[in-house]
Parts: C-alpha cells; sequence; structure tokens
C-alpha cells in the first residue's frame, strides 16, 4: 500500500569459481562472498530504497572439475580445414600439445623443405629430449642462429589440460598461449587467455573435441580462422 513496506525476495548468485589445489578453496569463497555483496549493494543503492533485512537462504554448489586435456589426433570441421589457418599434427599419443608448441618455431623452415610433413608427429617428435623433457628450437628467423629451449618437464602428467599451461608459462617465461576452442555452432571462440606480456613468442592454439577426446592444433593464421566472412 502507498507509504507502507513492501518485501521481496530476489536471489544473489556469485560466479562459478575453480579450485585447482585444496589452497584455492578459501580464496574462492573469498571471492564468491565479494561478488554477492556486490551484487546485493547495487541492488539496494542507487536510490532504490531497498533495504536488506535478513537472509532467508545460503546455499553453496560444488561441482567436480574435469580439466579439458589434449589427446590423440581429431580432424577439423571441414569449414575450418578449408580455410588453411591450422596445421593438425597426426599424433598417436598424449603429446599434442608438445608438438603443437613446437611447430611454432620451425613451422617456416619446415613448410619449405619437402622432406618434411607439417602435419607428421614424427617431424616434431624427435627434437625433444625425453631425458629432460625439453626441446631445442630455433629463436630468430633466417640466418639467426639464436636458439631457445623449450621445457616441457612442468607436467605432472599427460595430455596437458587447459589449466596446466599456465604451469607451462611460468617455466618458460618468454612465450604465450592462447587458446581457442568451438561452440555448438562450430564457431571460433576464445577458450584462453594468456597472461604473459612482453612475450618473444606468442603461440595460438584451437581446442577441438571428440568422442575420443581433447586435441591441440597449432593456429598459423588467427585472422585467417577467424575471417567468417569468406567462407571457405
Amino acid at each position: 500500500a502507498e507509504g507502507g513496506e513492501v518485501e521481496t525476495k530476489p536471489t544473489f548468485r556469485s560466479k562459478p569459481q575453480q579450485c585447482l589445489t585444496p589452497n584455492d578453496v578459501q580464496r574462492a569463497l573469498r571471492a564468491a562472498v565479494g561478488d554477492v555483496a556486490g551484487k546485493v549493494d547495487g541492488y539496494t543503492n542507487v536510490g532504490s530504497g531497498w533495504h536488506l533485512c535478513r537472509i532467508l537462504q545460503n546455499t553453496l554448489a560444488i561441482q567436480r572439475y574435469q580439466p579439458l586435456t589434449g589427446h590423440s589426433y581429431t580432424e577439423l570441421p571441414s569449414k575450418l580445414y578449408m580455410k588453411k589457418a591450422c596445421i593438425n599434427i597426426r599424433n598417436d599419443d598424449s603429446m599434442c600439445f608438445q608438438y603443437c608448441i613446437i611447430a611454432n618455431f620451425i613451422q617456416p623452415t619446415v613448410e619449405k623443405s619437402s622432406q618434411w610433413n607439417v602435419s607428421r608427429a614424427s617431424t616434431y617428435r624427435h627434437l625433444i629430449r625425453m631425458d629432460t623433457m625439453s626441446a631445442q628450437v630455433p629463436l630468430g628467423g633466417d640466418g639467426d642462429d639464436a636458439t631457445l629451449t623449450v621445457h616441457f618437464d612442468c607436467f605432472d602428467k599427460l595430455p596437458v589440460s587447459i589449466a596446466d599451461i599456465a604451469k607451462f608459462e611460468r617455466r618458460n617465461p618468454l612465450l604465450s598461449v592462447n587458446v581457442f576452442t568451438l561452440n555448438d555452432k562450430e564457431e571460433v571462440i576464445p577458450l584462453r587467455r594468456s597472461e604473459v606480456e612482453d612475450a618473444a613468442k606468442v603461440v595460438n592454439l584451437l581446442y577441438i573435441t571428440s568422442a575420443a577426446g581433447g586435441h591441440y592444433v597449432r593456429i598459423k593464421s588467427v585472422s585467417r580462422l577467424l575471417n567468417c566472412a569468406d567462407g571457405y
């Protein structure tokens, strides 16, 4: 009634928080509480006239996190294949991530050589020292002898998950890794954006899935991959 009080029961939800280790739990709880508190403030402020009287229910929903991981070879959708923007390496193991990283360094040289097939895992596998889980790759362009040691010994298990890419970047501070994926309409969308600034090398990967699991694909031209106006 006019001049009286009106009661409502709004619902406020926080954004999902990801916990990969037990140490992440407290941080995630603080972030969730802060998110809800901010939404309550936004609801009651700006002259709305609403006031928080009591909290009727507080629900904590927990779901087991299944990290996305790369695995064996998966074919690209024909629409993306025809764009010629990616190199899809035919691996039969769990090291598609490692091969894609190395391909970003040696690809220009390999593409000019008739002796190498850019889609074969063997083109890149022999460059990995299994005793140290590292690879020596060329850092400069043609005529530049500068090299870089890429370390793959930071992973607890294979295949590499999306969450573990941050470990790779910390182990290799000169590299940054961005990952794209496909939505239900087979449109390319961002999945992971690197927070590394001023990297000597930026690696762009496409993560695709099938019934067999996930698979990393090397993107050699992001602009061509994202250009949907030209069709095939």
